[in-house]
């Protein structure tokens, strides 16, 4: 007997995008996949959803000084970023060949460089502290421009990108950040506040924006639901109202016959019906001598 060589792969997380592959060709893909796997069978995961990225690049300010600039993006990993980031897996432990973070973090760098660097070589060294808005508003101005060289950059890379920040811009010379003074330094993260609230506040306004529209879609629904109730409600009682006038209309022929006459009615009935037999119980003899009675 030939014993083949397998293991067994558990590794994903439910939105983790799997692809197991042998000799280059797919086998199977899905979220949340887990499988044996046969020797030499290659295990991609994809992270998907919301990651945020953290970035940080080096230009030069007009006086020539060298100034680094950090921040956060924001991005939504997808299946398609498989063709250009390596998501590539141990399959007996799940971790990471090369880290795709880092990967992603390179790319973020190098599309974000231009345009810091072209607001920072209008800007010297002590004009950052009341100037960090700027820097952040011109990458807003890239990520909402789709022809922007940022975005061409993002999408040649398939990385989808929701926001973008700056958290700080500082000279990378300690002596001279020191130089600046303590009152720039506040300017400097007086600003960086304003700009985090200023981000906090346009979330807040859209967090508001989807309640106000999520409240307004569950008032229709009730509405909905309670004209739909009161229309079953209206039904049901044209239907009673219906059944009412159509059982007076049945029984108008028979106001005016007696109660014998009503009696021997009924037995013809039953006995067209396929009645052969009729069992007197005190009951009924009570009704035929009510009847009598009536008729007398």
């Amino acid at each position: 007997m030939k014993l083949i060589p397998f293991s067994y792969f558990t590794y994903a997380g439910p939105n983790d995008f799997v692809v197991f592959s042998r000799a280059g060709r797919e086998k199977s893909s899905g979220r949340g996949l887990a499988g044996f796997l046969l020797l030499g069978t290659s295990v991609v995961v994809v992270p998907l959803g919301v990651k945020i990225v953290n970035w940080s690049v080096v230009e030069r300010s007009q006086d020539g000084q060298r100034i680094r600039v950090s921040g956060e993006m924001v991005v939504v990993n997808t299946e398609a970023m498989l063709e250009y980031f390596d998501f590539s897996v141990y399959p007996d432990n799940g971790i990471y060949r090369n880290d795709p973070t880092a990967q992603v973090e390179d790319q973020v760098r190098i599309a974000v460089r231009a345009p810091i660097r072209a607001q920072l070589a209008g800007m010297t060294v002590a004009d950052i502290s009341s100037n960090l808005a700027n820097i952040s508003s011109a990458l807003d101005r890239e990520l909402a421009a789709e022809d922007s060289e940022l975005m061409k950059h993002l999408k040649q890379h398939a990385i989808k990108v929701q926001s973008i920040s700056v958290q700080f811009a500082e000279p990378e010379d300690e002596d001279l950040s020191e130089a600046l003074g303590a009152t720039e330094r506040e300017a400097l993260l007086a600003a960086m506040d304003d700009a985090v609230a200023d981000r906090r506040l346009r979330a807040a306004e859209k967090d508001r924006e989807v309640r106000k529209y999520e409240e307004e879609t569950t008032l229709e629904l009730v509405k909905d639901e309670a004209e739909r109730i009161q229309q079953e409600g209206e039904n049901v009682l044209a239907r009673a109202k219906a059944d009412a006038d159509a059982m007076v209309e049945q029984l108008k022929p028979f106001a005016d016959m007696d109660a014998s006459a009503l009696l021997a009615h009924a037995l013809m009935k039953a006995a067209d019906r396929g009645l052969r037999s009729v069992s007197i119980d005190p009951g009924l003899m009570a009704a035929i001598k009510g009847a009598a009675k009536e008729d007398v």
